[in-house]
């Protein structure tokens, strides 16, 4: 905001830390980082081609979600015993990784394309998968140059956003929300008059350098919960807020159930011999064990951490309700 009174006309760039300035792109079959593009000159490219005033980019590598809402696609590939012949790789499908979707329609296994190091082969690894990175067999990818797409009118940001003017900065706060809070930010400035469309620039995401934690895992999933909730709530209908938290807490749990159901059907099937690595199949019978062990009291975990969420569901209703009238309420007086 201090920048945008002393700069003229300003372009602002704001994304996250964990983001670099390259791409996940498919070279002769193998995935692989690299720069297709200049960012800043997409950025300026955009500017001279489309009247816009808000621009929020996507990602590529790993999906800007919380691990809660893939791990029962991830699992599904990683405990298939029979890896499919033919992979689905059809990068340009809709949220081929995301469990909670509603526009998701291809929801077999997919071949296995990530084939980790020997000493990466073991349960920790994989776990991290589950629960933090998201699966590295479902990346996002690169599939078109930035010049090739054409760009849309959109409200989820995806961890860049570019802003040609900056009013929209110095006139709304960020609401102070640890998940969404970007969406939501942006739905006030639609609601202001801004002209928002999806930058066809994407950054590349990468979780490869943390673990995840029981506790962090939780809140993440809570967190989430509620403020993709309250998005859909303000786009649609404030007085739906309850009915939208408690369907999506909902499916949450189904998921969550659905990763048990899977996890124990495996606990007493070992095969005979070593399969695929990359695969449940291709790790030791002991690391196989591990894996189960530590994913069944995790999952158990997160159950256990959405029945006490159901417990004060009308109290966070009204947090949110409140929260979303006190920024319009805000973003009023900013109008005026």
């Amino acid at each position: 905001r201090k920048a945008c009174e002393i700069i003229n006309n300003p372009i602002l760039v704001i994304m996250d830390d964990d983001l670099s300035f390259e791409s996940l792109i498919e070279e002769n079959g193998q995935l692989e980082l690299g720069y297709p593009f200049s960012y800043v000159h997409e950025i300026y490219n955009f500017n001279n081609q489309f009247e816009c005033d808000v621009a929020l980019g996507s990602v590529t590598g790993s999906p800007p979600l919380p691990a809660t809402s893939c791990m029962r696609t991830f699992l599904q590939d990683f405990l298939s015993a029979e890896v499919p012949i033919k992979n689905s790789e059809k990068w340009d499908e809709p949220d081929y990784y995301y469990d909670l979707s509603e526009t998701r329609k291809n929801w077999d296994a997919w071949k296995i394309i990530h084939n980790p190091d020997i000493e990466q082969n073991n349960a920790d690894y994989y776990l991290n998968q589950m629960f933090f990175t998201c699966s590295k067999n479902r990346p996002l990818i690169l599939t078109q140059l930035p010049s090739e797409k054409i760009p849309y009118e959109a409200i989820t940001r995806g961890g860049n956003t570019v802003i040609y003017d900056s009013k929209y900065i110095a006139d709304i706060a960020h609401p102070k929300l640890r998940r969404r809070g970007d969406s939501i930010w942006t739905i006030l400035a639609l609601e202001k008059g801004a002209k928002i469309l999806k930058f066809t620039a994407p950054l590349y995401h990468d979780r490869d350098n943390d673990t995840y934690n029981s506790s962090s895992l939780q809140n993440r999933m809570r967190d989430d919960l509620f403020g993709a909730s309250l998005q859909r709530a303000m786009t649609q209908n404030l007085e739906e807020f309850e009915n939208i938290l408690t369907s999506r807490l909902e499916r949450q749990l189904e998921i969550i159930t659905d990763c048990l159901r899977l996890v124990n059907l495996r606990e007493k099937i070992y095969p005979k011999k070593r399969g695929i690595i990359g695969t449940f199949w291709g790790l030791t019978k002991k690391e196989q064990r591990v894996f189960i062990k530590t994913a069944k009291k995790e999952l158990i975990r997160l159950k256990t951490c959405l029945d006490n969420y159901s417990s004060s569901i009308v109290e966070n209703v009204e947090r949110g309700t409140n929260l979303a009238k006190s920024l319009r309420y805000d973003l009023a007086k900013v109008m005026i």
